[in-house]
């Protein structure tokens, strides 16, 4: 009964056009054989299947037969961030550039020699040059445009120069007005060497080229006294160092002089070289403590390896027209009293 069954299928089938010659039955013979088994009528055909088949499937077919294989690409790697941009440098103002270098104390060069040479600011105080002994110019912000720096002449009348931060005619040079109300600027040039710094004033006030030279004696150390940097050049050269002697009774003295004017070994604790002769007096002198009421002064003696100081006497000569309740000073006379102390340097190993 089967044979019979599965030959009518065939038949069935074959006439359905179902079958190929020389093909095997698939699915589309499945398809044609379920009807005939079922009794389904002889004019079911394939697109009344198709009918019960979800539409969602038949997109996916549909699909899965038009699609060509995805291509596999590599994966794009991450873009680095970009580096945030340089700061634009930009140039350094000439107060920045300058600044630096010629702020602080300057003095002659030329009065400075002078004291080396003679031993004696006394003796020195006759070559001040022909302009300011000392100058003193502090530090400025990179934005200024001009400062006024104080300035020393003979060691006694004060004034001011004005530096101009705009570039002058010499190299490294920056303008300079000598004195208020200045319609003409000369050049303020600096040197650096391997041991020293100077600074020059290249004047052209007239057909000759004068030059002042200065020597640095302090950096700015936010002090504003000048006579700080004149007096720290002055010790320096004269007095700073450790010594042993005697005093006048013949005791032992050990003392010890330092350049910022300080003093261990005397019954004293700070010293001034005397520089401003305008005033009277005796000469070369040391004055002790200067500020007190332990101030004294003794007349001094520079030697290359030795200090002699001296009492000092004073007699003051008055003028015919003085009377008991004024008194007009004529004349000074000082003297050399007893030697008070002889000091000998101590030479360092």
């Amino acid at each position: 009964m089967r044979e019979a069954l599965g030959s009518q299928a065939v038949t069935q089938g074959a006439e359905r056009g179902c079958a190929r010659p020389g093909k095997r039955l698939t699915t589309c013979r499945l398809a044609c054989e379920r009807p005939a088994i079922f009794g389904a009528p002889p004019s079911f055909s394939m697109p009344l299947l198709l009918r019960f088949l979800p539409a969602a499937s038949l997109l996916a077919l549909a699909l899965s037969c038009q699609q060509k294989p995805a291509e596999i690409t590599a994966p794009t790697p991450p873009v680095a961030p970009a580096p945030p941009a340089a700061p634009v440098a930009t140039a350094p103002t000439v107060a920045q550039r300058f600044s630096p270098i010629i702020s602080g104390y300057w003095v002659s060069t030329e009065y400075l020699d002078e004291v080396a040479r003679t031993r004696s600011p006394k003796k020195a105080s006759d070559s001040f040059p022909d302009g300011p002994v000392a100058i003193f110019i502090k530090p400025v912000l990179a934005t200024a445009d001009s400062i006024q720096a104080d300035a020393v002449y003979n060691m006694h009348e004060g004034g001011e120069i004005t530096v101009l931060f705009r570039a002058g005619r010499e190299l490294n040079s920056v303008q300079v007005k000598l004195s208020e109300g200045d319609n003409t600027t000369s050049d303020l040039v600096y040197h650096i060497s391997p041991t020293d710094t100077t600074l020059t004033i290249v004047s052209r006030e007239t057909k000759q080229i004068k030059r002042l030279t200065y020597r640095r004696a302090l950096r700015a150390n936010g002090k504003t006294d000048l006579r700080n940097g004149v007096e720290n050049a002055l010790n320096r050269i004269l007095i700073v160092g450790s010594y042993t002697g005697t005093d006048s009774l013949g005791h032992p003295v050990r003392a010890r002089f330092s350049a910022d004017g300080q003093i261990i070994g005397l019954p004293f604790t700070t010293y001034l070289v005397l520089a401003d002769f305008i005033s009277p007096s005796i000469g070369n002198e040391l004055i002790f403590d200067s500020d007190a009421k332990s101030r004294k002064e003794l007349a001094a003696v520079f030697g290359r390896d030795t200090l002699r100081l001296y009492t000092i006497h004073e007699t003051v000569f008055y003028a015919a027209t003085s009377t008991d309740s004024v008194r007009v000073d004529s004349a000074y006379n000082f003297r050399r009293g007893r030697l008070r102390y002889q000091l000998v340097r101590v030479k360092q190993p």
